[in-house]
């Protein structure tokens, strides 16, 4: 619909609304901006957005803090923390899309009301007494997402060259060596004094039938020779060790010249 035509200046700023005017607006409000439609009708966008509040006319449904809600902010934002009077007015007067830490925080900044050091650290105790906290890292992790049970990852021991990666899947108990997991699963339970290992050396080749048991003893004396690594990560320990030896001589040389 094309824009009607304004006709001209009206004394005392007294806006003029013609049924054309309105009529626009009506016709328009849904498929155009405040400021478009000002721009459109040639007047300021304040004009336009009173006169939409007007006629009843909004995009969305604000609810606002009434009387009741700010008393009980300023009777208790010493005492207690934004989450718990969110809690609290949700549970007692809901709004339908929620109340949250961050509408009572914006709140409080506009009217002022500022907490001193010994407030937060009373605020901080009487939440720790109501187990606030007790639920702080289920909701981090609902926040930046969960792994999914069967998931597998890899991890490792330590940054070190010599530290070998391992497999781990998540479970109903959180993650736990793939390893065992999987021996369980298709051998059974583990005897006591034994332990899951790779029959190539390979700890990240977690197959069934790459897997046995043994001893701790033989486990040590494995962990031992080198001869059970793969030759790359062989190669790499050995120039790991290389390094480390000359790193020393290096320093005890440097410690004989200061002394």
């Amino acid at each position: 619909m094309p824009s009607p035509i304004k006709k001209g200046f009206i004394p005392h700023n007294k806006i003029h609304w013609s049924d054309n005017d309105i009529q626009f607006i009506r016709d328009n409000f849904f498929k155009m901006t405040n400021k478009q439609l000002a721009d459109s009708l040639g007047m300021k966008i304040t004009t336009v957005r009173t006169k939409c509040y007007e006629l009843g006319l909004k995009r969305m449904d604000l609810e606002y803090w009434d009387e009741y809600h700010v008393t009980f902010l300023l009777d208790n934002y010493k005492e207690m923390g934004d989450s718990e009077i969110a809690d609290i007015l949700q549970a007692v007067d809901p709004k339908n899309k929620g109340w949250s830490k961050k509408h009572v925080e914006k709140k409080r900044r506009y009217l002022g009301l500022k907490r001193t050091e010994e407030e937060k650290a009373a605020i901080h105790v009487r939440n720790y007494e109501l187990g606030c906290y007790k639920d702080c890292h289920k909701k981090m992790w609902d926040k930046i997402g969960r792994a999914k049970n069967g998931e597998i990852r890899e991890w490792q021991h330590s940054y070190s060259p010599t530290s070998r990666k391992f497999k781990v899947i998540k479970t109903d108990e959180g993650f736990v060596h793939y390893a065992p997991w999987l021996y369980r699963k298709h051998f059974g339970e583990i005897p006591e004094g034994l332990i899951v290992t790779f029959k190539d050396g390979d700890s990240l080749n977690v197959v069934p039938e790459n897997l046995e048991l043994i001893d701790r003893a033989e486990h040590a004396r494995r962990n031992k020779d080198l001869g059970s690594y793969p030759p790359d990560l062989k190669e790499l320990i050995g120039t790991y060790k290389q390094f480390i030896s000359q790193l020393n001589k290096v320093k005890d040389e440097q410690q004989r010249e200061s002394d």
